[in-house]
């Protein structure tokens, strides 16, 4: 059973990544956000010793991913005789692309992992299928095959907790609160992992989510103040990451968000009410509130610890179902798994490949004074951007590149600085003309099959 598990979950996660690396290190950059920050911080980690993105703050994943860099660090100390962190800006394509391949191979475990907990007792092909299906179904799980994320970690504990939960093992209560104090150290959205985690273990959960929280944020301990600073805003805001309207509870807002939930997330929302009609298990009940509060953001990966607990809980009640039934999910699931897989392949193939245009079209275009950069997904604004979350670490290896916050209700004149490229999306062309065209002469070029990237070119330094 375990081989047969450990080949679709491998199959599984190929078939979800093949596209990505099949370009190389040109269209590593297709996914910047937060990929990049992390693997920032985690130089700057083993730089430092100080891990600087610490709002919500994903630290369990940051010390990972300078873990995981270790052989290259091996290799430019022992074969090269460098310094690292030269080398590894210099070389961040590489690294990206190096990095995603471990969190790719930490997606087929946690798919390995969460196949085997549905499978404990007894083997099924149906059962392990319509998981796939379900796990597809969720808009923010696919991309996690080849995204550099927190949820990715998420993924990885909730996995373990669920085969904790579901094999019994020793010290079961403690290892449950362990890894869900894990969790939420990663991301406060594992919240009620830990609570389900309590209520089934008691005082030993607790003591195992106490030492697991900590030991996940010890490298940002000192830094708590940010951390409470980071959840006040999330509990007394609503909207995208809190950044709405400043109140704990607004029902207007609150139903568009669930209603875009209900949109974005209808196998979860399926799930969701055939519960209801089952056997409610206590763990089942802290989840469903899990979701009903975190609706309050209208940002699907918040659920994503709460679908993943969701998606068990439904497939360990799913035998109860008679046949029409079975027959009646299965063919949904099978519908919103084939959609969303279809989907993610055609976006992705879109991102990568524009993304190694983009970056060519740099190589063939290279500035003579400067480039400024609004955004784009790139290596040069990768490092520019990922700069600014990692304590300003590098600035020798951005020079002749910057950032600038395109604004066009703004004083400030772009023209008043020396450069001779912009890259601007498609966008804000319109807002750029409208502000300078009667001032200044400037070229624009569309970059074709760049995921509407514009280049701005102007001799006004010259």
């Amino acid at each position: 059973m375990k081989i047969t598990i450990a080949s679709i979950a491998i199959l599984f996660t190929l078939s979800l990544s093949c596209l990505v690396f099949g370009f190389g290190f040109k269209g590593t950059f297709f996914s910047i956000d937060p990929d990049v920050v992390y693997v920032a911080n985690a130089i700057s980690f083993i730089q430092t010793q100080q891990i600087h993105y610490t709002d919500h703050p994903g630290t369990p994943a940051i010390i990972l991913i300078s873990a995981a860099l270790a052989p290259v660090r091996i290799y430019t100390k022992i074969i090269l005789h460098i310094n690292f962190v030269d080398w590894a800006f210099n070389h961040y394509d590489f690294l990206i692309f190096y990095v995603r391949i471990i969190f790719t191979g930490l997606f087929a475990l946690s798919t390995y992992i969460f196949l085997y907990s549905i499978n404990y007792k007894k083997f099924s092909w149906a059962k392990t299928i319509l998981t796939l299906l379900i796990l597809s179904s969720f808009s923010a799980f696919l991309r996690l095959s080849v995204s550099i994320s927190p949820e990715s970690i998420l993924y990885l504990t909730t996995s373990i907790w669920i085969w904790i939960y579901e094999s019994k093992i020793r010290l079961r209560n403690f290892l449950l609160g362990l890894i869900a104090g894990l969790a939420f150290a990663t991301k406060f959205t594992g919240l009620f992992l830990v609570i389900a985690s309590v209520l089934t273990g008691g005082v030993y959960s607790l003591i195992g989510t106490v030492v697991g929280f900590f030991a996940g944020i010890f490298p940002v301990l000192s830094k708590y103040n940010s951390l409470i600073s980071w959840t006040l805003s999330l509990a007394k805001g609503t909207g995208v990451h809190g950044g709405g309207s400043q109140t704990i509870f607004d029902l207007g807002v609150y139903f568009e968000s669930f209603k875009s939930l209900i949109y974005q997330e209808p196998g979860l929302i399926i799930m969701f009410i055939l519960f209801l009609f089952k056997k409610r298990s206590k763990v089942g009940l802290v989840i469903i509130f899990g979701i009903l509060l975190f609706a309050k953001f209208p940002l699907s990966y918040y659920q994503t610890s709460n679908f993943l607990l969701l998606a068990y809980i439904f497939m360990s009640t799913y035998p109860e179902y008679s046949k029409i039934v079975k027959s009646c999910i299965l063919t949904i699931f099978l519908f919103l798994g084939i959609l969303n897989i279809s989907g993610y392949l055609l976006n992705i193939d879109k991102q990568v490949s524009g993304t190694s245009n983009l970056e060519m079209y740099i190589a063939n275009h290279p500035a003579k004074i400067a480039t400024y950069w609004a955004w784009g997904r790139t290596k040069d604004f990768s490092l520019l951007w990922a700069r600014t979350w990692a304590g300003g670490l590098y600035k020798g290896h951005t020079e002749g590149a910057k950032l600038f916050d395109f604004d066009p209700n703004s004083n400030e004149d772009i023209f008043e600085k020396c450069w001779d490229k912009i890259y601007l999306l498609d966008q804000l062309i319109s807002d750029f003309n409208n502000k300078y065209e009667n001032k200044y002469r400037y070229f624009v070029t569309s970059i074709p099959d760049s995921g509407n990237m514009n280049l701005i070119e102007s001799d006004h330094c010259i």
